[in-house]
């Protein structure tokens, strides 16, 4: 039955490869529109399992609140300049409505004047009511030491996380500015105004305002999207829109240093470089493959023909993927170097067996019915158990890991029909465009690889030591093998001088804080500041935060909304 219906179809392609060449660029031209609903969709959360709950719970957050990703600005420069190109960055990037909820590079010293006593410990209370008793130089400045001391040498747990480190720094910078403005006062008079005492009493309540690293090198602009990493248009548009103003405001402050990095600025250069290593890789993949068909047949027209019969299946299978998963993810973006490398060996039996056919049949249709009764079953039983094998995949519980196996088996499946479908129309029409342009029948040249037959010779007359080689060869690679380390830094997968991963550890180095985060949800705000406590003391997050505070102050205080709340964990 199989071969039956491999002569008919060998004969049909033969004897008429235009009509076939020509319904095969239609099935081509309807999968190009298809191929443009595809979408890239570079989410990490598909490297891990469906079922997974810490996947469950990331996409229901994703679902109930408008964003859980924050876009960081990263300056480098001199202080005063960098504070000045914060401020005037900050209102310009608030501004773009579309993508921006908010922009934070330093405290809401509003907030802290109105509710900040509502929010201190009852024994700090008691020590800033202590300080405060006489506000004459000598003894207030007693008791300002004393607080210092009381707090921070005599208690071990006063430093114990980074957060209470910081908030040592934040009050130490701010009792030296002001001491520093004392010092104005009395050295340099002139300089004494209304504004620097504001800014010294100001800088002793709530401490350096700005997100600024200790060594005042590095200063931190946080904005808050209005929408998800997932929706890749959005963090492009809203990428591209706030380095356009970086890039104007850059003009007026050369000596401030100005990049963009957090999960949608490095969703955008993914995209983008995902997007470029793709076609890159393909090309040359292509090319290669080409090369090498041309060295080894000696004739370059066949291997174009069998680099056409590529690029058709890999149209074929996009269309086809277009349709049944509509993107591509992480893993599956590369499917196209994949195919080409498994694809061509299809082509390759075929055109092999064809040219020694031809170099004995009278004519095309016999040929081609000898060639694919012979080759044919090899190529259809090859196909189908690795198109198993990657469908296979189709049950694993990780997302991206099913979608790739399902990519990868529709590829293959599409390669398979292209090659017994196509690459016999296709010879058979190159046969008869080359006669009639050089007047008499032309046939492929059969190519045979002389060192093959003699290696073979040489393998069957000594064949206990090749076994024993190849034993050797095989533990040594064993124990190699188990040697492998498994590298779990997901950055390493990004490409290379990416400067959204640079600055990730710029903003490591300078804070001691990275911009990953863990995400903890509670049932009320109660358990939301239980859940903070508790983490806060874990030696591994450098700070923990409840979102939003302010909201949820107001609740709190109004006894209303008992509903959920998000607390953000950041990770040292």
């Amino acid at each position: 039955m199989r071969d039956r219906v491999l002569r008919k179809w060998a004969r049909i392609a033969a004897t008429h490869p235009g009509w076939v060449i020509l319904a095969l660029f239609g099935v081509t031209v309807l999968s190009l529109i298809s191929v443009r609903t595809i979408k890239m969709d570079m989410r990490w959360s598909d490297l891990l399992p469906l079922h997974d709950p810490v996947v469950q719970e990331f996409d229901r957050i994703l679902k109930e609140y408008k964003s859980v990703s924050t876009i960081h600005i990263v300056l480098r420069g001199e202080e005063q300049e960098m504070k000045k190109f914060a401020e005037e960055v900050a209102p310009l990037i608030e501004k773009l409505d579309d993508y921006v909820e908010r922009v934070d590079y330093k405290i809401d010293r509003q907030f802290l004047s109105e509710h900040g006593f509502m929010l201190v410990k009852e024994k700090d209370l008691e020590r800033t009511a202590e300080m405060f008793q006489d506000l004459n130089l000598i003894p207030f400045l007693t008791q300002i030491n004393d607080n210092f001391e009381t707090e921070y040498i005599e208690e071990e747990e006063a430093l114990s996380t980074k957060e209470k480190e910081d908030n040592a720094v934040r009050s130490l910078d701010g009792l030296q500015f002001w001491l520093g403005a004392m010092d104005t006062f009395v050295s340099e008079p002139d300089r004494a105004t209304r504004a620097l005492v504001e800014s010294a009493v100001d800088r002793f309540l709530y401490g350096e305002p700005y997100f600024i690293s200790q060594d005042k090198r590095v200063l931190l602009i946080s904005v808050k999207p209005t929408f998800s990493s997932i929706e890749i248009d959005k963090c492009i548009a809203s990428t591209e829109a706030i380095q356009e103003i970086l890039d104007k405001a850059g003009s007026d402050f050369p000596r401030v240093k100005a990049g963009i990095t957090g999960v949608i600025p490095l969703q955008k250069d993914e995209m983008e470089h995902m997007t470029v290593d793709m076609k890159r890789s393909s090309i040359v993949a292509l090319v290669l493959v080409l090369i090498l068909f041309m060295l080894t047949f000696r004739v370059w027209s066949t291997p174009l023909l069998a680099a056409l019969n590529l690029v058709i299946a890999i149209i074929i299978a996009a269309g086809i993927v277009g349709l049944v998963l509509g993107r591509l993810n992480l893993m599956t973006s590369m499917f196209a170097v994949i195919l080409i490398g498994l694809g061509i060996d299809y082509s390759i039996h075929i055109i092999s067996v064809y040219g020694e056919r031809r170099a004995r049949d009278k004519d095309t249709a016999t040929a081609m019915e000898h060639a694919l009764v012979r080759a044919g079953p090899g190529v259809i039983t090859g196909a189908l158990t690795t198109a198993a094998a990657f469908l296979a995949l189709a049950v694993s519980v990780t997302r991206g890991i099913r979608e790739m196996g399902i990519v990868l088996g529709i590829g293959i499946i599409s390669g398979m029909i292209s090659t017994l479908v196509g690459i016999p129309a296709m010879l058979a029409a190159r046969e008869w465009v080359l006669g009639k342009v050089s007047r008499k029948p032309v046939k492929p040249p059969h190519v045979e690889f002389r060192v093959l037959e003699r290696f073979g010779r040489i393998v069957t007359r000594y064949p206990l030591h090749f076994l024993i080689t190849a034993a050797v060869v095989t533990l040594f690679f064993l124990y190699q093998a188990l040697r492998v380390n498994f590298d779990y830094d997901m950055y390493n997968l990004e490409p290379e001088g990416l400067t959204t991963v640079e600055l990730q550890d710029t903003i490591i180095d300078a804070f001691d804080l990275s911009p990953d985060f863990a995400l903890v949800t509670a049932s009320s705000i109660e358990e939301s500041w239980e859940i903070a406590e508790r983490a806060r003391e874990m030696p591994s997050l450098s700070s923990c935060r409840e979102y939003p505070e302010a909201a949820q102050f107001e609740r709190e205080r109004s006894g209303s909304d008992r509903g959920q709340h998000r607390t953000t964990d950041r990770t040292a």
